[in-house]
């Protein structure tokens, strides 16, 4: 009986490591989970040794696995029926006032904005908006205060790393100081290394927790001090971009996904305005451009924490597209195609990649190198009609040299995006100086 026991158990082994290996990997983990799908390591002596390939190796056959998707959805379904509560922060983002009654936002302190992410917001307000009135001198380290809440007495319930309101979740951000100095000090070394020729900018942009109410935030450390911390400990010749003073003067628009941890293109925009008064660049007007909306996204957050009031209320992709003369060479936009394909993040660029390059018919000789996570991808088509060409780096992927890219070109900007979450991570930021 033992031998049949045996015998049983190394055969269905056998059976699910044929599947695992032979059966198609599933194509939409990277549309789903939001990254990149693992490459299979490279084999040296040091990465076996050190542990690194079978830790890479395990990350791979992860990857490979059929259906994956459908699995997880399966397991969380499983995970609900059970009773058992997703990793969140429930609370209710529309509270009722305990004199009247009736529902109430907390409301910012001077300008009265509602929380961020609303969809309320009519297609003419996306359109018609003008270039903003922003005095922001972005040329100096900025340091500003965070913004302030009245905001009436709710209830939270803590249970891990995201916050769910009920039409909307979000990441949990938590400071990690020693990380933010490594951070800082890999862009110096990017200063260094590339002498007085490049110009060097720094966009480190905040989490739409950051600007919800303090009552929740206090789950959380502030974004601003620690975006201060890099800012402040970055040398001279690295223009530190004021991302959070400009997205904070449009609180009341659609500048955050609900579903999903991203900012929206029109946020994406207020920050490139910013950038561009840095750079001494002459930011295109909204009404510049026109708008293509793709409704129902369900976004990264949603698909890790699945929530069927959420699934009723799916965020709103606004796209926009140059209306004046520009080529590239390769489209700005993936739109999903006339089949009714889900919309997706992925619109803007196609998702992430290690590099690539975006020629084009702008003729000034400039060139523009991003060093970026996935929150440049909706930020990198503002920029396009200002550069000859756009170089496009994903240190996560990427093999390269940034250095040997730079030496080809003469007038040279390198912008470092991120969002703030991964200056926390040591592992990820060690990826950025991987690539000087």
């Amino acid at each position: 009986m033992k031998k049949v026991n045996l015998l049983s158990f190394l055969a269905i082994l056998l059976v699910l490591s044929l599947v695992v290996l032979l059966a198609p990997a599933d194509t939409s983990i990277s549309e789903r989970e939001n990254r990149s799908v693992a490459k299979f390591p490279e084999i040296t002596t040091a990465s076996l040794l050190n542990g690194d390939f079978g830790r890479q190796f395990e990350e791979w056959l992860a990857d490979q696995v059929a259906f994956r998707s459908e699995f997880i959805s399966v397991s969380m379904s499983i995970t609900e029926a059970m009773g058992v509560t997703p990793p969140v922060m429930g609370a209710s983002s529309t509270i009722s006032n305990p004199s009247t009654g009736s529902p109430v936002s907390p409301v910012d302190e001077t300008n009265n904005a509602p929380l961020l992410g609303s969809d309320d917001n009519n297609q003419s307000t996306q359109a018609d908006t003008n270039e903003s009135d922003s005095n922001i001198d972005s040329t100096q380290t900025p340091v500003v205060e965070r913004v302030k809440y009245i905001i009436p007495e709710g209830v939270g319930r803590y249970g891990g790393w995201l916050l769910s309101f009920d039409d909307r979740i979000m990441e949990v951000f938590i400071d990690n100081p020693s990380a933010t100095e490594l951070y800082s000090d890999i862009i110096n070394q990017y200063r260094i290394s590339l002498g007085e020729n490049t110009r060097i900018f720094s966009l480190l942009i905040p989490s739409q927790f950051e600007f919800i109410p303090e009552i929740y935030t206090s789950l959380g450390d502030p974004q601003i001090e620690t975006i201060n911390a890099a800012y402040s400990q970055m040398v001279d010749g690295i223009t530190p971009i004021d991302a959070y003073g400009a997205l904070s003067q449009h609180l009341d628009e659609y500048i955050y996904y609900r579903t999903d941890h991203h900012w929206t293109a029109l946020g994406a925009y207020y920050v490139y305005e910013a950038f561009a008064h840095a750079a001494g660049i002459d930011p295109i007007p909204l009404s510049e451009y026109d708008v293509s909306i793709h409704p129902d996204f369900l976004g990264y957050l949603f698909n890790q924490s699945p929530s069927d009031v959420i699934k009723d209320k799916p965020d709103t992709i606004y796209a926009y597209e140059y209306k004046g003369t520009l080529e590239t060479s390769i489209p700005l936009l993936i739109k999903p195609d006339d089949n009714n394909q889900v919309a997706s993040y992925h619109i803007f660029l196609g998702g992430d990649h290690d590099i690539f390059t975006i020629d084009t018919s702008v003729d000034n000789g400039k060139t523009a190198v991003i060093i970026k996570d996935s929150y440049a991808n909706c930020f990198i088509p503002w920029l396009a009609p200002h550069y000859e060409r756009i170089i496009i780096i994903d240190p996560r992927t990427y093999e390269g040299s940034v250095s040997d890219i730079i030496s080809l070109y003469d007038e040279v900007d390198l912008i470092f995006l991120n969002y703030v979450f991964l200056i926390s991570y040591a592992t990820e930021i060690e990826k950025i100086l991987n690539v000087l």
